[in-house]
């Protein structure tokens, strides 16, 4: 199937591999993915509107070549590897449940986002406005307090001890 320089609404795209596919000059809108396979698909000027992931593998994914004034999508639940956040402004994105490895949140507003339950390995957090993000239960984070705005952000016991590394001080 063709994806390019096409609209979907309402669109349910399930347990298909769109390894490599091309969505460039794409609207989706009210449109839901559950258990697909999306590595390193192309997005130039891609709209996304209400859309969610469920149970996907996002591979290699840069956000950043999309449409960057229409942006709103959910992820649950999905492996998310590889993708590039960095320079968006993505404010109440929720993101629950997922394994994010080595992805890019640099200079990303994530205000009033969620970050649930999300194992954060390896993904980079730098000027990053955090202001209001919950991330209660999540893990691996490597977040410096002095880098990113975190007020009023949310996070869970043992992992907010992390965030004291910084500042080079002995916890016994």
């Amino acid at each position: 199937m063709k994806y390019s320089n096409k609209e979907f609404h309402c669109e349910k795209f399930e347990n298909i591999n769109l390894e490599l596919e091309n969505f460039d000059n794409t609207t989706l809108e009210n449109c839901e993915f559950k258990n697909c396979v999306i590595n390193s698909i192309s997005i130039k000027n891609t709209k996304f509107l209400n859309v969610k992931f469920y149970n996907c593998k996002i591979i290699g994914l840069k956000i950043e070549d999309s449409n960057n004034l229409f942006l709103d999508f959910k992820f649950e639940n999905s492996k998310i590897e590889g993708c590039d956040f960095s320079n968006l402004n993505i404010q109440n994105t929720k993101f629950i449940n997922c394994n994010i490895i080595s992805s890019n949140f640099q200079k990303t507003n994530l205000t009033n986002s969620s970050f649930e339950y999300s194992n954060l390995q390896d993904s980079i957090f730098a000027n990053t406005n955090l202001t209001n993000v919950n991330f209660k239960e999540s893990f691996n984070y490597n977040i410096n307090p002095t880098e990113n705005k975190i007020k009023n952000a949310k996070f869970s016991q043992p992992e907010v001890i992390n965030l004291l590394k910084y500042f080079k001080i002995k916890i016994e």
